[in-house]
């Protein structure tokens, strides 16, 4: 029975032609709410499925569904943070989009560049030729940048045993966690 009959007078509730009728057009209204939710999600990219591409149309982005959408999202919101007058601020918004993690921004102007240093991680982030593609749209032309990337020394490694690494990867023992 449908939930919606319960808004009409009570003799309409005996009769099985309005009982089905009243259940037909409940199905379509509650298919066409979903739509239009689903439709308002694609308005925030944090939530877009299938807008994602108008999205990275919209902003002059190469549209490719065969990446996953976090992926696209970080371009895509980049893209957003990146866009009026370039300032420190809105470079490490820009870094930390892609980074997806803390980094610092330092300025060296006298030398017309400044240093993006990764902080939360060891190792060469994702993405980095993203990242690279994005600060060379929003950054002014006459200043140059680096990337300071955080690795494992061989100090650090001096203090543990065979017997704590040989488990893991060379990859692990470089960038992760001891």
């Amino acid at each position: 029975m449908s939930k919606w009959i319960g808004y009409l007078p009570d003799f309409y509730a005996a009769s099985p032609q309005i009982a089905a009728l009243q259940g037909a057009l409940e199905q379509q209204t509650e298919a066409l709410w979903t739509a239009k939710n689903g439709l308002i999600d694609q308005l925030d990219v944090n939530k877009a499925t299938w807008g994602l591409s108008c999205w990275e149309a919209s902003l002059g982005l190469d549209v490719d569904v065969s990446r996953p959408d976090a992926y696209r999202r970080t371009r895509i919101l980049s893209k957003l943070r990146g866009q009026g007058t370039t300032t420190v601020a809105m470079i490490q918004n820009v870094a930390e989009s892609f980074y997806n993690g803390q980094v610092a921004v330092e300025e060296q102007p006298e030398a017309y560049r400044f240093d993006i240093r990764f902080l939360s991680s060891i190792g060469v982030p994702p993405n980095l030729d993203d990242l690279s593609a994005a600060l060379e749209e929003i950054k002014p032309a006459h200043l140059a940048y680096d990337y300071i990337i955080l690795y494992r020394t061989w100090g650090e490694l001096e203090e543990k045993t065979w017997g704590e690494l040989e488990s893991r990867t060379w990859d692990e023992i470089l960038g992760g966690e001891l």
